[in-house]
């Protein structure tokens, strides 16, 4: 009780730690969240602003627009570029690029980007979507006169534009190579479109910069109905920034793992927040262990001084059986572990001499199956005490005629009855309906059989089943060495034997298990027997169980 006592304390400071781990994971998922959306707000301000700038006043020069986003991109680190957009028809391309080299631009053309990332002199379609102005002009120069409907993903985000007001493309590679997306605003009455092209890293990096990351890493991806994935990134709170993602490291607890998902336009990003190798725990990892050992060391002090005597006798006790029980187990598993290695060896040894005859081999391999076979029955009888003391042995009740399985069982057991010169007269009533859970009743009548062929020379086994009101009764006899009164008291305890381990083997346990078996199903079990003239065991049991 001290011992479970003191798990349960474990247990339950180390739901409390997840608890408030999860809640420190979640915590900072939603300030990324809030961080996030407030910082995109505040760059839609910027593409609001230049929309107006257009709606409001005409023949706004170059000079005239770089002066006025210039503290625009001051502010805001993570836009990489300002620009407004105007639709050229195929018959005005000509005019629109003389326009644009009389402005200085000499070498200007329309351009589209070719299957190999490069820019090129774009082809003839029915009008284009061109990049006007564009701030800051010198690092973005290339891209001046850049058709914006050439690529399938920013057409998108401009059609979206055009029959909303706004459009955000995917994210897609800029013409600078790094990864990020675009957002586009219709000017009504007008053919043009204002746009801001953000970086993505530099945008989500300066969005977040002023909060505390606590050793949370997250991964920012973006939901597309394609089945083509996109890139994910990875905040990495070791480095202060983000980088490609491959893989979730290994280790990190799936119960703190924390999802959410922002809406960018017609877009939505999913991040998924998890703590890193930096993460720490908001109460110390040890604190379940000093509790549990604290209360486990107070519990057993409490029992110790209430109850000192039967402590001692109880330790004394279990002393004794342990070794009892250690003499007989290790017996009883090296009786055919001994010869199972010899049999093993010896196949070894034909091999290497090269007389290994198949026939001889298959005897060997036998004869070991036979022991691998009393070894496995060993294990298995120390599983089920296991599971019966754990109150893990399942039960799974459903009706069945119990004379079928009855027969079943004995004819399983012919070539054991057969080897041991056993035979067998049953009297059994047919059509006994039971609600019993099959597997171990079969298990039951299983142990009788193997005790009766044990404990008796040429056995004659006589085996009983008839109904007496709701109840079934059925019995195993045989003409066995019998059982003493005295043991008969005690037999069905754990690892009581009452015969010298010496002439017979076993455990011990299996008529603790059958008596297990049959108290689980209401049942009793009842025994008569005297020395020297066998045993019979008799089972009643509610056919309706």
């Amino acid at each position: 009780m001290s011992f479970l006592l003191a798990l349960g304390i474990f247990y339950l400071f180390v739901e409390y730690i997840e608890e408030k781990d999860y809640g420190k994971v979640e915590f900072r998922g939603k300030t990324v969240e809030s961080l996030l959306e407030k910082s995109l707000n505040q760059n839609l301000e910027v593409v609001y602003s230049i929309q107006n700038l257009f709606l409001t006043r005409q023949g706004i020069s170059r000079q005239q627009f770089k002066d006025f986003v210039t503290n625009s991109l001051l502010r805001h680190a993570g836009i990489q570029a300002i620009e407004h957009m105007i639709r050229i028809p195929q018959q005005e391309r000509a005019k629109y690029e003389t326009k644009m080299k009389s402005e200085g631009f000499v070498n200007f053309t329309i351009k589209e980007l070719g299957s190999d990332g490069k820019l090129r002199v774009a082809g003839v379609r029915d009008d284009y979507h061109v990049l006007n102005y564009i701030e800051p002009l010198q690092d973005n120069l290339a891209a001046l006169g850049y058709d914006i409907s050439f690529t399938p993903e920013a057409n998108e985000a401009l059609t979206m534009a055009e029959s909303t007001g706004i459009g955000v493309s995917p994210w897609l590679n800029l013409a600078q190579g790094e990864l990020g997306f675009v957002i586009y605003m219709s000017i009504p009455k007008t053919e043009g479109m204002a746009a801001g092209v953000f970086r993505l890293k530099r945008f989500i990096e300066a969005a977040i910069a002023s909060s505390q990351s606590d050793g949370v890493d997250f991964i920012i991806e973006e939901i597309k109905d394609s089945p083509i994935r996109t890139k994910s990134l990875r905040y990495d709170s070791i480095e202060n920034k983000l980088v490609n993602f491959t893989q979730m490291d290994d280790g990190v607890d799936k119960e703190l793992i924390f999802s959410n998902i922002i809406a960018i336009g017609q877009r939505t990003w999913r991040l998924t927040f998890f703590p890193s190798r930096q993460f720490k725990s908001v109460i110390h990892p040890s604190i379940p262990y000093v509790a549990a050992l604290t209360v486990l060391l107070l519990m057993l002090a409490v029992t110790f001084f209430l109850d000192e005597r039967d402590a001692r006798a109880t330790a004394e006790t279990a002393t004794k059986v342990r070794e009892e029980f250690m003499t007989v187990a290790s017996h009883e598993l090296r009786t055919p572990l001994t010869p199972l290695k010899m049999e093993i060896f010896l196949v070894k040894e034909l091999v290497l001499a090269g007389q290994a005859s198949k026939d001889k081999i298959i005897s060997l391999l036998d004869n070991a199956s036979k022991h691998l076979n009393h070894i496995v029955g060993l294990i298995d009888d120390l599983l089920d005490v296991g599971r019966i003391g754990e109150e893990h042995y399942q039960y799974e009740f459903s009706h069945f005629n119990l004379d079928i399985l009855i027969r079943d069982t004995v004819e399983k057991f012919q070539p054991v009855f057969k080897v041991n010169g056993c035979s067998i007269q049953m009297n059994i009533q047919p059509e006994v309906r039971v609600r019993w859970d099959a597997q171990r009743i079969e298990q039951v009548v299983a142990n009788c059989l193997s005790n009766s062929v044990k404990f008796s020379n040429q056995a004659i086994i006589e085996i009983n089943l008839r109904t007496e009101g709701e109840y079934a009764i059925f019995s195993v006899k045989d003409n066995g060495i019998g059982i003493s009164e005295e043991f008969q008291e005690k037999m069905f305890n754990k690892f009581e034997r009452g015969v010298s381990n010496k002439n017979y083997g076993g455990l011990g346990l299996g008529l603790y298990i059958v008596h297990q078996i049959i108290t689980a199903h209401g049942g009793t079990v009842r025994v008569r027997s005297q020395p020297g003239q066998g045993a019979e065991f008799i089972f009643q049991v509610a056919r309706n169980v």
